[in-house]
């Protein structure tokens, strides 16, 4: 006899049973930030507090890049990439050296590809790059990357190092562009923080290779202001908006 679950998956509809096993590994990084941020519930809200009461100037996109830094960094303890979460005095001195405010209409005009076969994971990540207007192009391959990069310009590239059967699929594809002669800023964002990682990356032709958001933060948006990254003209919805968050060029 055929027990409830053999039956209800005989009766659900294929391409039900399809969209859960594609959604089934957002699914599991849903879960798994949302028991982060149960455990580290305390602890977040009291550094974000604590961010708005440091002296800096925490209005508008710098004060949202500052709250989504200090939750990336709570997951990156979560995960063990980072032993201690930074202070809150540490996160705004970041955020302040690394955008002057007459940098930020450069960084608005920005864009970056991440690559990346398993994007959920650095949901956060990007989410204090677009809290600066930076537009994130994600690509969850190499060959999708190079596909991307025909078309398109970026200010800098984001891959993380291993995506199967390629072990070293950041370093292939960072190889592929200096073959094309694509000088393009690339960071490796990756699991390890090993001096000799971070060397080799260097060696390879990598701006930076990091596993701390902190540094991820530094790296990218300093990589930006010091490029020759043409500024677009902004919209006039995108001014307004600017406008609203008391942010002045």
């Amino acid at each position: 006899m055929e027990t409830p679950a053999l039956l209800l998956a005989d009766a659900t509809p294929q391409w039900v049973i399809t969209a859960i096993q594609q959604c089934f590994p957002a699914l599991i990084w849903a879960a798994v930030a949302l028991l982060a941020l149960l455990l580290f519930k305390s602890p977040i809200r009291d550094l974000i507090e604590r961010i708005r009461a440091v002296s800096f100037d925490t209005t508008g996109f710098k004060l949202e890049a500052a709250a989504s830094l200090a939750l990336s960094t709570a997951k990156a303890v979560a995960d063990g990439r980072l032993n201690a979460p930074p202070s809150a005095a540490k996160i705004a001195e970041t955020v302040e050296r690394a955008i002057p405010r007459s940098a930020m209409e450069k960084l608005f005009s920005a864009s970056i590809l991440w690559v990346d076969d398993r994007p959920n994971n650095n949901i956060i990540e990007r989410n204090m790059f677009e809290e600066l207007g930076l537009r994130i192009e994600l690509a969850a391959s190499t060959e999708e990357a190079l596909e991307i990069i025909k078309y398109q310009e970026f200010a800098v590239i984001i891959s993380d190092m291993g995506r199967p059967p390629d072990r070293q699929a950041g370093y292939t594809l960072l190889g592929k562009l200096l073959n094309e002669n694509n000088s393009t800023p690339f960071v490796i964002y990756s699991g390890s923080n090993d001096p000799d990682h971070i060397r080799l990356a260097r060696k390879n032709g990598a701006q930076g290779s990091t596993n701390n958001p902190l540094e991820l933060f530094t790296i990218v948006t300093g990589l930006i202001l010091k490029s020759g990254w043409k500024s677009r003209m902004m919209s006039s919805g995108l001014r307004r908006s600017i406008a609203q968050k008391n942010i002045s060029f």
